[in-house]
C-alpha cells in the first residue's frame, strides 16, 4: 500500500505538471530512493526539476507542531558537490487500518503479505490478489 501511495502521488505530481498547473514539467519523478548518495553517485547529472515521494512513517493523528509546509532538506556531501539543493513538501495521508470488532485475544501469529515493486503487482486495485511475498510469524509459546 505504501508503494502505491507513493507512486500516485509521483503521478500526480507528474500529470499537474504534464497539465500546465505547475508551470513546469518534472524531468525526473520516482520514488525516493534509500541510499539518496549512492543514487546521486549513479546519476551525475541529476536532471531537474525533479520530483520524489517517500514515506516517513505512521504519526498516531495528532499535528507533531513542526508546521508542515516548505522545508529545505539538509545537503549531502554529493549534493553540494553536484550543486543539488531540494525543498521537502510534507504530505499527510489520512487512510483506515482496520479495527477490532471485538476485543483482541492473545497475539499469537501474525500474517503478511507484500506487493515488491521491483517483482510487480504494485498497482491498484491493492492489495494484489498474489502477494511477491509473504511472513507467517508465530510467537514461541
Amino acid at each position: 500500500m505504501i508503494a502505491a501511495t507513493e507512486l500516485a502521488l509521483v503521478n500526480a505530481l507528474k500529470q499537474a505538471g504534464e497539465d500546465g498547473q505547475l508551470g513546469y514539467t518534472y524531468r525526473v519523478h520516482e520514488t525516493f530512493p534509500d541510499q539518496f548518495e549512492e543514487y546521486l553517485n549513479e546519476n551525475p547529472n541529476l536532471r531537474t526539476p525533479a520530483c520524489w515521494a517517500t514515506f516517513l512513517g505512521l504519526l498516531d493523528g495528532r499535528d507533531d507542531g513542526d508546521g508542515l509546509g516548505f522545508r529545505p532538506v539538509a545537503r549531502t556531501d554529493q549534493m553540494k558537490r553536484q550543486r543539488v539543493a531540494m525543498v521537502a513538501i510534507e504530505c499527510e495521508l489520512v487512510m483506515p487500518l482496520g479495527s477490532f470488532q471485538e476485543e483482541a485475544g492473545d497475539f499469537e501469529r501474525l500474517h503478511l503479505d507484500w506487493d515488491v515493486p521491483p517483482h510487480g503487482n504494485v498497482q491498484a486495485p491493492l492489495p494484489a490478489l498474489t502477494a511477491d511475498a509473504r511472513d507467517d510469524i508465530e510467537m514461541p509459546a
